[in-house]
């Protein structure tokens, strides 16, 4: 077993204990700020437009995507620059470039090591590894935080949904951590590290492995609100990057199955149903009637995720608008399947101060 020097920022610590021969790590960050993992996290997803397609998809095969650095929308979330390179010696770049990466001769790295400018060969490094390290890692985001206003508008879009799920049965150690050398692997969740200010961490004084669980921790501490924990994944077959042309079996890589009993509970957006699936005329203090047309939407999606509820008796609720506060709420909701497009949506909190 290898333990590699820890680093810190922000008080935060990241360490890992490095396992040659069974061709594992384990993974570490002390948060003080955040030492109890929370029993539940939440997973936003958007419908609008095509997003359904893959939304529903991970929903109804139980799955959860681990994003490439560049499908995130923080810029600098996972950035190649907040690894250092420039105070590694010149056998470093040589292993490095020539002899692992095979992308410079021996003789050209000295050239450009003995020049006055050695920004080349840090800013190659640092651009390679970036690409070919998220090839097979990859981030899942989820947030502590069901009803924040600012997170339904931009992840959901008001018209998504939410999972609920169980940490403790999210991804259980013993299915994916396998004895055989090669295997997904999924560490964490993690607390994000938030700070003012982002720090450049030297890769001469620390291992790959410390400067990769720090890289994909950090962010400013603008993002705070969004009170997010993460898990950082690893597919040995991963070659997904989503600036080239990727096949099925590259997207596949980054689809990681969760425990179905994981799943606590479906919130639905507030703008979940569209107005017109109302049946007006057979609305009660006590429920409503949503048809949902089966040859206007495109794949039947809302009606194969509605029954895929049904079917399975999973809990559902769904945001709604408290007046005299302005504030969203999540009210438990029962949905009944009358025919094979309409649904019974029981709502109790309809003759109330909500909605």
């Amino acid at each position: 077993m290898i333990i590699p020097k820890p680093f810190v920022f922000n008080k935060v610590i990241y360490s890992a204990k490095i396992f040659p021969k069974e061709n594992r790590v384990e993974l570490f960050i002390n948060n003080p700020d955040k030492q109890v993992k929370p029993q539940t996290l939440y997973k936003y997803y958007r419908v609008n437009n095509c997003a359904y397609k893959h939304s529903v998809d991970a929903f109804l095969n139980h799955y959860l995507f681990s994003s490439h650095p560049l499908n995130l929308n923080d810029k600098f979330d996972c950035a190649a620059d907040l690894i250092d390179y420039t105070n590694l010696d010149i056998g470093a770049f040589i292993d490095k470039l020539s002899k692992e990466l095979k992308i410079l001769s021996e003789e050209k790295v000295k050239t450009i090591y003995n020049s006055n400018d050695r920004k080349p060969l840090c800013n190659m490094l640092s651009d390679l590894y970036q690409m070919i390290l998220y090839l097979k890692f990859g981030v899942i985001s989820l947030s502590k935080i069901p009803d924040d206003i600012l997170m339904w508008s931009y992840y959901a879009e008001n018209s998504g949904f939410v999972l609920k799920l169980n940490t403790e049965l999210l991804y259980k150690t013993e299915l994916l951590n396998k004895t055989e050398s090669l295997s997904n692997q999924v560490f964490g969740p993690f607390p994000i590290n938030y700070s003012d200010n982002l720090e450049k961490i030297d890769n001469s004084n620390y291992d790959n492995t410390i400067c990769t669980i720090y890289q994909s921790n950090v962010k400013f501490k603008k993002w705070e609100s969004e009170n997010e924990w993460r898990y950082l994944t690893f597919n040995p077959y991963g070659k997904y990057h989503p600036s080239y042309a990727c096949s099925k079996s590259d997207v596949e890589t980054r689809k990681f199955t969760y425990e179905p009993d994981s799943l606590e509970e479906v919130i639905l957006g507030y703008d979940f149903f569209n107005i017109n699936e109302i049946d007006f005329n057979k609305r009660t203090p006590e429920y409503d009637i949503m048809n949902i047309p089966n040859d206007s939407i495109p794949e039947n999606w809302k009606i194969n995720f509605l029954n895929y509820i049904v079917d399975n008796s999973i809990k559902c609720s769904q945001i709604v608008k408290y007046r005299n506060s302005f504030l969203l709420k999540i009210f438990d909701i029962k949905i009944e399947r009358l025919t094979n497009y309409q649904f019974k949506i029981f709502n109790p909190f309809k003759n109330s101060l909500y909605i």
